[in-house]
């Protein structure tokens, strides 16, 4: 019986596992599925209180990970979002610096590198709760072609002010 359980609560367990790039979802709702069945045979075979502690720590164990999940994204909130902008005109570089701050005065610019005579590309770093403002502002601009989020991975190279260097 135990066997089939298995079995089943597996392909349940796999169809709720979604991956989008690097995101991957789904692994809280496939675990969880996992320790109800658990549960459900501990229960189902007469062991009641070994179902009531997988119970109370299964219990636990997702309201500690809810808890952590929220402080997670408030500190995520705080990290600075990095823009890409590709520049078309970079005579008016000064004009466009000063247009980015007066809609986020966090702002500031993190690297800028000429890719032709008139045109850049450079990357910003600007607060979570004004990127969105920031990209469409931009992106509306004369001297800007193109303005794409950059991952929160992403750090500008030859910048020389790497975490890891030793400049």
């Amino acid at each position: 019986m135990a066997a089939q359980i298995v079995t089943g609560v597996g392909f349940l367990g796999a169809g709720a596992i979604f991956r989008e790039g690097a995101v991957v979802s789904g692994l809280t709702t496939a675990a969880g599925l996992w320790v109800v069945a658990a549960i459900g045979m501990a229960a189902g075979s007469g062991s009641y209180w070994l179902a009531g502690i997988g119970t109370a720590v299964t219990l636990a164990t997702l309201y500690g990970l809810l808890v952590a999940d929220a402080a997670i994204a408030r500190n995520k909130a705080k990290v600075p979002r990095r823009l890409e902008v590709h520049v078309t005109d970079v005579k008016k570089m000064e004009a466009l610096l000063k247009f980015i701050r007066r809609i986020d005065p966090a702002s500031s610019q993190l690297d800028f590198k000429l890719t032709g005579e008139a045109t850049g590309l450079m990357v910003l770093a600007c607060s979570a709760e004004n990127v969105t403002m920031v990209r469409e502002l931009l992106a509306s601009h004369r001297a800007v072609g193109k303005v794409q989020e950059l991952s929160a991975l992403y750090w500008p190279q030859g910048t020389g002010n790497r975490p890891d260097s030793d400049d």
